[in-house]
């Protein structure tokens, strides 16, 4: 769970949904809601509303998100084994 109030690139969130791990995070002009598309939008809280952070967290703990279903979650996990392969390349 992260609070932002702005957000350029959000290599956390990146490296969360690469490892499959889920993630709950403020609704930011840039960033995050260009990544948390589809269903994963829903785990995006609005600016100033502590009272949704409960929602939310309720939401994701009862029915959290089929990551490796989702295209955003291949496509980072294709890009991080690109660099895996680089780093192990003789």
């Amino acid at each position: 769970m992260l609070s932002f109030d702005y957000e350029g690139l959000p290599t956390v969130l990146i490296e969360a949904l690469t490892c499959g791990t889920g993630f709950i995070s403020t609704d930011c002009l840039h960033g995050l809601s260009e990544i948390m598309t589809g269903s994963l939008s829903g785990y995006l809280v609005p600016q100033q509303s502590p009272e949704h952070w409960v929602e939310v967290i309720k939401c994701a703990r009862l029915s959290p998100p089929d990551l490796e279903q989702l295209d955003i979650y291949q496509k980072y996990k294709a890009i991080a084994q690109h660099y895996l392969d680089l780093l192990t390349a003789d």
